[in-house]
């Protein structure tokens, strides 16, 4: 079985803007060159659109750099989570509301959390959040992936179950 993971909107930009390329998203974009499954929320589509449009007003980018990027990004296999919208103003609120995070973000941990998926970009943005719910009695997310998170990302956990 091939590699899954989340993927964050922000991590496949330097896909498209070489500038912005790091180690870490030259890595991801080698996994999904060799397989490896995406998984995004609902939003992923809408969220990368409307920054290549505010791109393309900017001059940064033309039509036909926006329209190779989908189709360079349609060729990798990036599943999209249809629970997202279902679980937004629930677990999705929760999370964005306990952690300050956008719900745009909260939207991402969510998945991660649930699917229990190795998280490919450790910012501090989910870091942190994820850190305070290995230390906290929040059980309305499965602490399982908690802990299988926060140990691909080199942090302790403890049982929360």
């Amino acid at each position: 079985m091939s590699e899954e993971f989340v993927l964050d909107c922000s991590a496949t930009l330097p896909w498209i803007f070489a500038s912005e390329a790091t180690p870490a998203t030259e890595r991801l974009l080698n996994q999904v060159s060799r397989g490896a499954k995406a998984w995004v929320p609902t939003l992923w589509h809408l969220e990368l659109g409307n920054v290549l449009l505010g791109a393309q007003r900017r001059g940064r980018i033309d039509r036909a750099g926006i329209e190779k990027a989908f189709s360079s990004l349609a060729a990798y296999e990036i599943e999209v989570d249809l629970e997202t919208a279902a679980l937004a103003w629930s677990k999705t609120f929760a999370l964005a509301e306990s952690f300050g995070l956008t719900m745009y973000d909260a939207a991402y941990l969510e998945l991660a959390l649930r699917k229990a998926f190795r998280w490919p970009a450790w910012t501090s943005r989910y870091a942190r959040p994820c850190r305070r719910l290995a230390d906290s009695s929040y059980l309305s997310v499965s602490s399982g992936g908690i802990q299988r998170l926060l140990r691909r990302a080199g942090r302790g956990t403890r049982d929360l179950g």
